[in-house]
């Protein structure tokens, strides 16, 4: 009788957890949730109404969530995982503990490690598609949708890509390359060897976005040096596009890849651990 006297404020919990992943983490279906025992914790945190309608509640749940993703703590032992950082949140956001062991491991040592971690979210790893894990490359993606960026539409037209109205409306988004894929072809070669190939390197989640399905048909029918020049400031900058995605003159076809991938990962990069010192300090 007990357990099923919280049968409604667990689905309004779960129903909020869901919310939130929508609003505040880029995901626009629940298949894209890597682990959904993550969506627990959260759940249980917003079950307060208190903690419900406080942004400073909200944004430490965000930093929770990205730093675990980033640094892979639930690629194992996922029920164990989500007990502990339920407690450990409890503490840090409810409590505010900050002398606990758990929470100063999230708050100091977790992010130290984001996008950091060998063989799981490295740089290195991230150049090869066939190396990336798929909880990292999703929510990559996930991240940079979460922060509102404008659509790669061609001219001042963008508008803004938010999670909740593509939800809301069944939209699709799809998976564009920045650099062509055509760009690394030989004569002969289509496209769609490169494309079924995920060791090469145009395939690296760092070379994606997601944009809309008319954006990606107006630009599939430009040359490269034309979308790029057309592409808005307000549109690269929201997609943590860097400004020289052109290959030099001098510049090796392999060198040129990586370089710009390079780039990016560190905007990237920069930007998330940015916002996550701020979401953690709020």
């Amino acid at each position: 009788e007990d357990i099923n006297s919280y049968t409604e404020k667990t689905i309004v919990s779960l129903l909020r957890a869901l919310a939130f992943a929508n609003y505040r983490l880029g995901v626009v279906k629940l298949g894209n949730i890597s682990f959904e025992l993550m969506l627990l914790p959260i759940a249980y945190i917003l079950s307060d109404e208190n903690n419900w309608s406080d942004k400073k509640v909200l944004d430490k749940l965000e930093y929770w969530y990205w730093t675990s993703i980033f640094i892979g703590r639930f690629r194992e032992r996922q029920n164990i995982r989500s007990v502990e950082d339920l407690k450990t949140l409890h503490k840090w956001i409810n409590l505010n503990d900050l002398n606990d062991a758990k929470v100063k491991e999230l708050l100091e040592e977790n992010i130290d490690k984001v996008l950091d971690v060998k063989d799981y979210s490295d740089l290195e790893t991230l150049l090869n598609d066939s190396k990336t894990p798929s909880p990292v490359s999703r929510n990559l993606l996930g991240y940079i949708l979460s922060l509102e960026p404008y659509d790669l539409l061609p001219g001042c037209h963008s508008e803004r890509l938010k999670t909740f109205e593509i939800t809301d409306n069944s939209r699709d988004l799809e998976d564009h390359h920045l650099i062509p894929l055509g760009t690394g072809t030989k004569y002969g070669e289509l496209s769609s060897k490169i494309r079924n190939d995920r060791n090469h390197i145009l395939n690296s989640i760092l070379n994606r976005v997601l944009i809309s399905k008319e954006a990606n048909r107006q630009i599939r029918d430009m040359s490269f040096d034309r979308y790029m020049n057309e592409v808005q400031d307000m549109s690269r900058i929201g997609q943590m596009i860097n400004k020289n995605l052109k290959k030099r003159q001098d510049e090796e076809l392999d060198y040129y890849y990586k370089r710009v991938l390079e780039e990016r990962y560190n905007t990237i990069k920069d930007r998330l651990l940015t916002e996550l010192h701020q979401l953690k300090d709020k």
